[in-house]
């Protein structure tokens, strides 16, 4: 499995990728090292990942592919299955956020069914000719039973209305989570519980708009397929 570190445009090599899955790639979703003297910010660490396909009768296989989340304290990386199916473009970009040790980082993943092995895509189109969008929101909570959780994830939810929530570091077990994932606006849900008191992985989705396929779920780490609504 090739890795490729996130760059302002990336666009890897997809010479070997199964013709099932037009982008199959376990996406490590991660927290920054944080300084001893920083405030903690009631946000925590915020990713957000914009996932766009083609919306074309023809072409209805590109809405599925599959990402893992993993809470390693290490900048996002890609990991793309070689394929010989269409080129993957990714563009990233990044917003500071107020806090110094807070950050806000946004992937567009591209697939383009006509490109060249090659070729480049215009990322300036990406939202027109009947691409779909899939907006990915994860989030380094640092403890969920913190006074403050609920109303910084509403926020969040309001702020960037993402189709995918995955809360890191969550640090309470699936029996207790599932009365508190109840108040957030999303009818589905796989959970991850933590080691003692660290650690702890939520993905929370909305079945109207993405279906969510548990392929894998340990104490680390959540395995599952995404297949986009048409």
């Amino acid at each position: 499995m090739a890795q490729h570190h996130l760059l302002p445009t990336l666009t890897p090599d997809t010479s070997t990728l199964t013709s099932s899955s037009i982008a199959q790639y376990s996406h490590v979703l991660s927290s920054n090292p944080r300084p001893a003297q920083a405030q903690e910010n009631q946000t925590g660490n915020i990713e957000e990942t914009h996932m766009q396909t083609e919306n074309r009768s023809n072409l209805l296989t590109l809405g599925q592919f599959e990402f893992v989340v993993q809470p390693f304290h290490v900048l996002p990386h890609l990991f793309i299955n070689p394929s010989p199916a269409p080129k993957v473009v990714v563009e990233a970009s990044q917003e500071r956020e107020p806090s110094a040790r807070d950050r806000e980082l946004q992937f567009r993943l591209l697939v383009i069914p006509t490109a060249q092995q090659n070729g480049h895509a215009n990322m300036g189109n990406v939202m027109q000719n009947g691409r779909q969008l899939m907006k990915v929101l994860s989030w380094n909570s640092r403890g969920v039973s913190r006074p403050d959780f609920m109303a910084a994830a509403r926020l969040l939810i309001a702020r960037h209305n993402p189709q995918v929530f995955v809360v890191l570091d969550t640090r309470i077990q699936e029996e207790r989570a599932q009365p508190v994932i109840r108040r957030l606006e999303f009818d589905s849900s796989a959970v991850a519980s933590p080691l003692g008191l660290s650690g702890g992985i939520w993905v929370l989705w909305k079945s109207d708009m993405v279906d969510l396929n548990r392929l894998h779920l340990s104490t680390h780490t959540i395995h599952l397929e995404v297949i986009m609504r048409n």
